[in-house]
């Protein structure tokens, strides 16, 4: 654990360290850990949310109150802000990853039960996540449709498209391609058929505005 923690000295000051370490351990958060001259463990009545993480994905779709979960999610930090070991960033990885597989279990539970407001929470919360995660966006794209917000599902699917073409050089898969076809194909209509105004109407306007005279 010594090594671990300090690898950049010696063993001799690295345990030193650990001393250290651990008796401001026991001076500012007493029952945290227990120790012995071969080992380190964090006790088991401690709440770890790294452990809590790996629960939740393993009750994937069938959370009971799936609303507090989500809230939990959304406001869950980064694992150890600020450190950047090799094994922090590995396990850091890992953890986002567990996080949005929660997320999309979350989002398929409010999915089906047709609560699209914290649907689109949780969508949003995956995009913020991972921002080049197109199945995320796709959510999004999905979800105002639903609602019958098309504008938004459009924008949802370009601002998306112009960072993925910018970032990897590739454009949405097919599977968004399809979702925005309806869309996509009544914007063309509408760009293909000319605006007409009430002096190229002609009698039909004069007609049109004594009807409603």
């Amino acid at each position: 654990m010594a090594a671990l923690l300090w690898p950049d000295t010696t063993d001799q000051h690295a345990l030193g360290n650990l001393r250290a370490a651990l008796t401001d351990v026991r001076r500012f958060a007493d029952g945290l850990l227990d120790s012995s001259s071969e080992w380190l463990a964090i006790r088991p009545t401690v709440h770890v949310d790294v452990l809590r993480l790996a629960a939740l994905r393993d009750r994937h779709g069938h959370w009971e109150e799936p609303v507090a979960t989500a809230r939990d999610m959304m406001a869950l930090g980064e694992l150890l802000p600020g450190w950047y070991d090799d094994w922090v960033l590995s396990h850091r990885r890992v953890l986002s990853h567990l996080r949005l597989e929660i997320l999309d279990g979350l989002l398929e539970q409010f999915l089906t039960g047709g609560d699209l407001r914290m649907a689109m929470r949780v969508a949003t919360a995956s995009a913020t996540l991972e921002p080049l995660r197109e199945s995320s966006h796709r959510a999004m794209a999905q979800i105002y449709i639903a609602a019958g917000d098309p504008v938004m599902a459009f924008q949802v699917y370009r601002d998306f498209r112009r960072r993925s073409i910018a970032e990897f050089g590739l454009g949405p898969t097919s599977l968004f391609d399809k979702l925005m076809a309806p869309l996509l194909e009544e914007r063309q209509l509408r760009r293909t058929i000319p605006a007409v105004g009430p002096a190229e109407l002609g009698d039909d306007a004069t007609r049109l505005d004594g009807e409603a005279s």
